[in-house]
């Protein structure tokens, strides 16, 4: 047992020695607050980016940020902005674009709501 413990840690510790970056990029969406929440693989080999950002004004939008595989931008989409836009996720979609999707929490009544919109590259 003591001898699979000191494999796994030798194994462990030799990906993170000899792990390279392969790049390394800052995107800045808007001059507001932008939180990346998200990042997945899409099927041509580059990252999508979800996230959101907050408006000085407390408002709400969710971002998409599609990248190539160097994580050069390739596109990028804002949502409307809403207060108190939470979660959003997307998935790339077979035919064409993405589906994204969230909670919009209302303050007012106390009630959350969801959303999910189409995107088209």
């Amino acid at each position: 047992m003591r001898y699979i413990h000191t494999c796994i840690l030798l194994l462990i510790s030799n990906s993170l020695i000899f792990a390279q970056t392969a790049f390394d990029k800052k995107y800045n969406l808007s001059n507001n607050k932008d939180y990346g929440l998200t990042l997945s693989e899409n099927f041509e080999g580059g990252y999508l980016l979800i996230g959101t950002s907050r408006f000085p004004s407390n408002l709400d939008a969710s971002f998409l940020i599609n990248t190539n595989c160097n994580g050069d931008t390739i596109w990028t989409k804002q949502i409307d902005a809403s207060p108190n836009i939470e979660n959003p996720w997307a998935v790339q979609k077979t035919t064409n674009g993405y589906a994204l999707a969230g909670e919009v929490y209302n303050d007012t009544i106390g009630v959350l709501n969801y959303y999910l919109v189409t995107v088209t590259k």
